[in-house]
């Protein structure tokens, strides 16, 4: 008897041992940006897909700073200590990533499940940004160019017509814009300024749209750059346009002692203009309580615009590729980029979730469906790829570059000896990068 109970035990452990085993998680652990819609959708996400997938157990880690430089630097700290990220989203420094060697080339599993993803789904040419020679490292979450947000309210009261939704429309150039911000901004006797006609000129854009670039153009084929190219003319040109929009017409919440807050200063009824990526339109959704419409940015030599795709990427180090890959199927799915575009209000790169932004931003701001996409569309036909998608350590090059231009912006320095300054200093760090990449 006792025999008959030791065998039945020894029965039951092995049981419920190969019973665990069947129903054993795998863990992929997924790190992504801190903004609050987005941990709420990552949340959401989360649920839904262990739901869909029961044999893996999502564990999310929160970025910092956003999607700015503290992103950038915790995921290298996540990647120094040997405790990387099986799947990150890709912002900041993109092209940096893959040149660091954490971001897992995907290109046969994305062969593989091409009629499974419905990659002709995806917006053309946004593969792009995640692409190095040939070869693809991440697939893309968005589809997002700048623009130029406006208060029907405050263009009503100076008797302003509003800006074209068209792009391609010949007018709305510089020079009208300039005029436009004059007419929209209400100094104050002591000097501040009451309202203003425009928030900060975003200076990647204003560069390229007066004939510039930072970057010669063989960087943009290897993604390393070994000097900069910020004493262009043309880049000069821009910026003494912007320094002169700052501090001689100060009409602008980036003005010297202006009052106005660049970040908020649009939903608190402080800027008329608000110029910036598409992706601002998530806080519009909260804090606007007023109709708004969405204008092009004015025309220089073009109306060159930054586009960004923010890849999903599977890292190098993971010892559960097939489980990651099925996570970032799911996140920039069809399911997936619907409930980002609806909830996080970021426009997606799949074109069949298109319509669910499309929505979104049509009941946030009082236009057309029709009006919102052709606004969009017109804001990614005349994009240009993002630097930080494209040249590697934007982490490091970026803030020098905003850092040295600030006080020429404020008018204490010529642009000229700002940007001589900046050159020396980035092309520093990109002799360093390089000889790190290079290796």
């Amino acid at each position: 008897m006792r025999r008959f109970f030791a065998i039945l035990i020894v029965a039951l452990l092995v049981a419920a041992s190969l019973s665990a085993a069947a129903f054993a998680q795998t863990v992929v652990t997924v790190y992504h940006r801190n903004e609050i819609r987005e941990i709420e959708w990552m949340a959401q996400v989360k649920e839904a897909f262990e739901a869909a997938n029961p044999d893996i157990k999502i564990e999310l880690i929160q970025g910092i700073e956003g999607g700015g430089p503290g992103y950038a630097e915790r995921l290298a700290v996540l990647f120094a200590s040997g405790n990387p990220p099986d799947v990150f989203y890709g912002s900041t420094d993109k092209a940096g990533f893959i040149l660091n060697g954490w971001a897992r080339d995907i290109t046969e599993l994305i062969e593989r499940d091409r009629d499974a993803i419905n990659l002709d789904e995806f917006f053309p040419g946004i593969f792009e940004a995640a692409t190095r020679r040939g070869r693809i490292y991440g697939v893309p979450a968005i589809a997002m160019g700048q623009a130029i947000f406006y208060n029907t309210q405050m263009f009503a009261e100076a008797g302003l017509a509003p800006p074209p939704i068209d792009w391609d429309d010949p007018g709305w150039d510089w020079d009208e814009f300039v005029e436009y911000a004059k007419k929209l901004t209400r100094p104050l006797p002591d000097g501040t300024l009451d309202q203003v006609g425009v928030s900060e000129v975003i200076l990647q854009d204003v560069a390229r749209m007066f004939g510039g670039e930072w970057f010669p153009p063989e960087a943009f084929e290897t993604g390393i750059a070994t000097q900069a190219t910020l004493l262009d003319p043309a880049v000069e040109q821009a910026y003494n346009e912007v320094q002169r929009l700052y501090t001689e017409l100060r009409v602008s919440s980036a003005s010297p002692n202006s009052g106005v807050d660049s970040w908020n200063g649009f939903w608190s009824g402080d800027i008329a203009m608000d110029w910036t990526g598409w992706w601002k339109v998530r806080n519009y959704l909260d804090a606007v309580d007023f109709e708004w419409g969405i204008a092009p940015v004015p025309r220089a030599k073009t109306r060159a615009n930054t586009r960004y795709t923010d890849p999903w990427f599977i890292s190098t180090s993971t010892k559960h590729v097939e489980a990651a890959w099925r996570f970032v199927k799911f996140v920039t799915g069809v399911e997936g980029l619907d409930s980002f575009a609806r909830h996080v209000a970021f426009p997606p790169s799949r074109q069949s979730a298109l319509d669910a932004y499309l929505e979104t931003v049509s009941a946030a701001s009082g236009m057309s469906t029709s009006e919102v996409l052709t606004a969009l569309a017109g804001a990614l036909n005349h994009s240009v790829v993002a630097y930080d998608e494209v040249i590697g350590g934007a982490a490091l090059w970026l803030p020098i570059v905003t850092e040295e231009l600030a006080p020429a912006l404020a008018g204490e320095i010529p642009v000229r000896q700002a940007l001589e300054t900046a050159q020396a200093r980035v092309d520093a760090a990109l002799r360093e990068l390089a000889a790190r990449w290079e290796e």
